[in-house]
């Protein structure tokens, strides 16, 4: 196993690097740190879903519409 370096400047470099890895934590952890603790996460509701136009074909795509498919004869 290799000596750590515990020369100031060594130490002074990992200092640093523990605090920028710290402000990356606390940005991607967001807002749920600013709750205070054991306060539970607010409950979150379904987007409410909008009703379907009656123009909506379900069909519609790369999915063969079986109306358009039908063979004449």
């Amino acid at each position: 196993m290799k000596p750590v370096n515990m020369s100031p400047q060594a130490v002074t470099r990992r200092l640093r690097q523990v605090d920028e890895l710290r402000e990356v934590c606390l940005a991607l952890a967001g807002p749920r740190l600013k709750r205070p603790w054991g306060v539970p996460a607010p409950a979150r509701t379904a987007p409410a879903m909008k009703e379907q136009s009656p123009s909506y074909n379900a069909t519609s795509g790369n999915v063969p519409n079986s109306a358009t498919n039908l063979k004449t004869s």
